[in-house]
């Protein structure tokens, strides 16, 4: 496998983490709703956004194998401003370096 490959492949899993986050957020809200004052169930909901969101975070950059992102409030403001980059050596999201 060539680098640019490799880049590729841990992009297209990246955007596919993005995806399934976002399914298992809507899922676990839906059950959070219909949960209706059961605690425990309501308890299984939160915790599975949290793991959820845990999973998603620990995508590994594909160039230094760090935590593409360290922190998440990081992640939101470059999200805003579509600049999202690992923060320990600087590759672009979806960016296949020459």
């Amino acid at each position: 496998m060539t680098d640019a490959e490799r880049y590729r492949a841990a992009w297209r899993k990246r955007k596919l983490r993005t995806w399934a986050l976002a399914a298992m957020i809507m899922a676990l809200l839906i059950g959070l709703r219909l949960a209706d004052g059961n605690l425990a169930l309501s308890a299984a909901c939160v915790a599975g956004i949290a793991a959820a969101v845990v999973w998603f975070y620990r995508f590994r950059c594909p160039r230094c194998d760090a935590p593409f992102v360290r922190n998440w409030v990081v992640d939101l403001m470059e999200a805003t401003s579509r600049k999202s980059r690992c923060q320990k050596c600087g590759l672009e999201l979806n960016q296949i370096p020459p």
